[in-house]
């Protein structure tokens, strides 16, 4: 058990507002940190972290606390009650987050965010088609969002493991080689923006 996160008021709504769900809220704390944690392994300098669909903020305070850099978290999301309560559990970086339409979303420099991050971190919805022109234009944003030298992280926490093959191989084929974790059944994929692969699209 993480002391640092149990003791936190109000636990069972942060982690509920950050979608998961379980009666038991010792497994709900569980399952969080078994399967979020792994992310820190992506973060190897300081700098301006972006979470795209960020939801009420939690992961990024929870990566602020377990993390041994130091990040400035960004979080956009489609919805207006969940910016609402980022900004309320991050007081200190009231315009750090926002409210984005999901025909903008993750293009950071329209909403008055700087226009590039040292690291973006998106999970990746599930049963999403890379085949798919929207959702190609997702990826191309949120890869977009990286400075020269920052990385871009995806969390694949989709059951259907075929689905994620897919994800991965369009993303390889057009964005190059990634670093990964496996953690459970959630995939954590890296990629290095200098190693970026530019291809024909």
């Amino acid at each position: 058990m993480n002391l640092e996160l149990e003791n936190l008021p109000n636990l069972r709504a942060l982690l509920e507002g950050s979608h998961v769900h379980s009666d038991n809220l010792e497994k709900l704390l569980e399952y969080w940190i078994q399967n979020r944690q792994p992310i820190v392994q992506a973060i190897c300098q300081a700098g301006r972290f972006l979470d795209i669909g960020c939801a009420n903020g939690f992961l990024l305070v929870c990566l602020m606390r377990w993390n041994d850099f130091q990040i400035t978290p960004y979080g956009i999301d489609i919805d207006e009650h969940s910016i609402e309560a980022a900004r309320v559990l991050l007081p200190e970086y009231p315009n750090h987050f926002v409210q984005v339409p999901l025909e903008h979303f993750f293009v950071p420099s329209n909403f008055g965010f700087p226009e590039d991050f040292d690291y973006v971190y998106w999970c990746v919805w599930d049963g999403l088609d890379f085949h798919e022109p929207l959702c190609q234009t997702f990826a191309e944003n949120a890869f977009g969002a990286a400075r020269a030298g920052g990385r871009v992280i995806l969390g694949f926490y989709d059951t259907d493991h075929e689905c994620v093959k897919r994800q991965l191989e369009w993303l390889v084929d057009r964005f190059g080689t990634y670093s990964a974790i496996l953690k459970l059944d959630v995939v954590f994929a890296w990629w290095d923006c200098e190693l970026r692969v530019e291809t024909d699209r």
